[in-house]
């Protein structure tokens, strides 16, 4: 089966408190939060009854080969991302100001209002999307998972 390379990227998420496990066949994303994963591990654990509902396909999905970790947030360097929007937009003025929101503490915040005050909102989540899209396909080159744009 090829798996759908936007559908997996729309999938994916990043966190310091999870991480993403694929499915090599189906495609199928599936995050697992660290305390899950610890539960899971428990021979009876406790919590409530959605935790116990779940915690079988977490086993599975921690157990099996055929879910591989996908990559986290380290590996996906949103600030380079930003960076290189910066670099990509075509007005000098606009792009200078992207350059200098991107600079110090809050630089995500910063660029993210600059990006909304200047009306670049469609054209940043489209060059995020491609810059996401290229990291998650180089990666399942890697892994040998046949995908398709």
């Amino acid at each position: 089966m090829t798996v759908s390379l936007k559908d997996v990227a729309r999938e994916w998420h990043a966190g310091d408190e999870f991480q993403c496990y694929m499915h090599r066949e189906t495609g199928e994303v599936f995050p697992v939060m660290n305390e899950e994963a610890q539960k899971a591990e428990e021979p009876d654990p406790d919590g409530p009854d959605w935790l116990k509902e779940i915690l079988p396909k977490i086993r599975e999905v921690l157990s099996s080969d055929q879910y591989v970790p996908m990559p986290d947030q380290w590996e996906f360097d949103e600030y380079h991302v930003m960076e290189k929007f910066c670099w990509s937009v075509t007005s000098g003025r606009d792009s200078e100001a992207l350059e200098d929101a991107i600079r110090g503490r809050g630089a995500f915040r910063r660029f993210k209002s600059l990006v909304f005050d200047l009306g670049l909102e469609d054209a940043w989540h489209r060059f995020r999307d491609e810059a996401l899209e290229e990291m998650l396909g180089a990666w399942m080159d890697s892994e040998g998972i046949e995908y398709e744009d």
